[in-house]
């Protein structure tokens, strides 16, 4: 990351004009949910949400990581945080736009399976498809993968996609990535499970919070989140929407879990 300094015009060191600078960011969609179709215990799981990122090496889908954003003093940037799916519904897309930049959107995760011979919903990443001849949903380029297709004479529907890999059976939801632009590794973006895959209906779990995790089973999906990351020395401490904000070194680091904005 690049870090840009302060100058000062006229005579005697007089006013202070603050430089551009950069600033890596997290975009991660809501995943995606399902509820109760044929009352049965094989409810696919649904895909994770939509995730891009600056920081490291990698983004979501398998994409090579983006370029990080360039801060203009003064500019307004608008963080809105989708929610994750509630019942068998597609998550919300996240997103993250200045007038100054490109907007960086991510698609909210498909929705699980819940009826017998029916696909997985499309999104940031897909949703697992129930029974065959089923297919899963299609994640989006550079933020997800697709869900797992359907399986025949088998306890369990396909598993949801993950921004690290796709959905495999019931039993292995997609990976999500893990990205340490906080100062830590956190894994966002899980696919989901099926609730099932022996006959006894476990494993309905509601995606976490924060983290655009697709659910597992009967269930709904997990808010998404935004982070950006800039130098501490750069950091203007103008924000609205009440994020958390936190030191990593010579960095700060503002993590929106709902919407706002920052000013530059």
């Amino acid at each position: 990351m690049t870090q840009f300094g302060y100058r000062s015009l006229g005579f005697g060191g007089g006013e202070i004009i603050r430089d551009p600078y950069s600033a890596s960011f997290l975009v991660v969609a809501g995943g995606g949910g399902n509820e109760s179709g044929q009352g049965r215990d094989r409810e696919a799981g649904s895909g994770g949400g939509g995730l891009r990122t600056s920081f490291g090496s990698t983004s979501g889908g398998g994409a090579p990581a983006q370029s990080d954003l360039t801060i203009n003093p003064g500019t307004t940037y608008t963080a809105v945080v989708g929610a994750g799916g509630i019942g068998q519904n597609q998550g919300a897309t996240s997103s993250l736009s200045g007038s100054d930049i490109a907007t960086v959107s991510c698609t909210g995760g498909g929705y699980g399976a819940n009826v017998d011979g029916t696909d997985g919903g499309p999104g940031g990443s897909g949703g697992g498809a129930w029974w065959t001849p089923t297919s899963g949903g299609s994640g989006t380029a550079n933020e997800g993968y697709d869900g797992d297709e359907g399986y025949v004479n088998a306890p369990y529907g396909g598993a949801g996609g993950g921004a690290g890999g796709e959905g495999n059976r019931g039993t292995a939801n997609g990976p999500g990535l893990a990205v340490a632009i906080t100062g830590a590794s956190v894994t966002y973006a899980v696919g989901g499970i099926c609730n099932t895959y022996d006959g006894g209906g476990q494993n309905n779990a509601n995606g976490a919070a924060n983290s655009g995790t697709g659910s597992s089973g009967l269930a709904n999906g997990g808010s998404g989140v935004i982070i950006l990351r800039m130098p501490a020395i750069s950091y203007t401490g103008s924000t609205t929407g009440s994020p958390t904000v936190t030191d990593d070194g010579d960095y700060k680091v503002i993590k929106f879990t709902g919407d706002g904005t920052y000013r530059g």
